[in-house]
């Protein structure tokens, strides 16, 4: 069986080779098909990463960011989102995971508990994200019992989920006409990634430390950011 192409899609790959696995031995009695025939199809060399690009562009990324001029609540809470998301490349069930006490507007820090290994890790609150959080806490956000930072829209006031975050980041992708194979939270996350590295890799004396610096942005404990996210 022949190596993958870039841009190929894996899984169906994957479910190729299963399904002739499993049709060669049901066939032993038919004319042509060879007893252990399907001992001799040879599991195919698949990249751990394709390689292809699985969000937008950081260009498209600042498209989404500018689109918004609406001061409607839904407007303002998608904008805190947005900003999230790109800037800071979090997951979905960390935006989703956010506390008031999470942010400290006195030191102008950012809390973020990691979806994995459930350690906390602090950010310099960046002045734009800071801005959209507080134009929806102020003028947008509903004055509810409830302590996360995003809350739905309508009563009783709940925690938005990932599936409302994957709405709000779908929509707006939908309004500025970007076309992605992910739409959701992680498409902004891997789109702010990739930027990310891109510079550390443009910078040939702080080169390393540019990389750990992304690595430590994102989360991740082990070094493998640029075989996921070099494009």
């Amino acid at each position: 069986m022949p190596n993958v192409r870039k841009g190929e899609p894996l899984k169906r790959l994957r479910i190729m080779r299963r399904r002739c696995e499993r049709f060669f031995p049901t066939r032993a009695m038919v004319a042509g098909v060879t007893p252990g025939m399907a001992r001799g199809i040879r599991k195919p060399a698949i990249p751990k990463y394709d390689g292809v690009a699985k969000g937008p562009t950081w260009k498209d990324v600042r498209r989404v960011l500018q689109h918004n001029t609406q001061r409607t609540t839904p407007s303002l809470r998608a904008q805190a989102v947005l900003w999230l998301c790109s800037i800071y490349a979090l997951r979905s069930s960390e935006v989703a995971g956010l506390r008031l006490t999470d942010i400290d507007w006195r030191e102008e820090t950012l809390c973020v508990k990691r979806a994995k290994r459930g350690r906390y890790q602090r950010y310099p609150l960046q002045y734009e994200v800071g801005e959209a959080i507080l134009r929806y806490l102020s003028k947008g956000r509903p004055r509810c019992a409830c302590r996360n930072v995003f809350v739905t829209l309508g009563q009783p006031y709940r925690p938005l989920g990932a599936p409302g975050l994957w709405q709000i980041v779908s929509r707006r992708f939908r309004q500025v006409g970007i076309k992605s194979e992910r739409r959701g939270p992680h498409a902004l996350r891997h789109a702010c990634a990739t930027h990310l590295l891109k510079k550390a890799l443009r910078s040939k004396t702080l080169r390393t430390s540019w990389v750990i610096a992304t690595r430590s942005r994102l989360g991740f404990m082990r070094s493998t950011i640029r075989g996921r996210y070099e494009k």
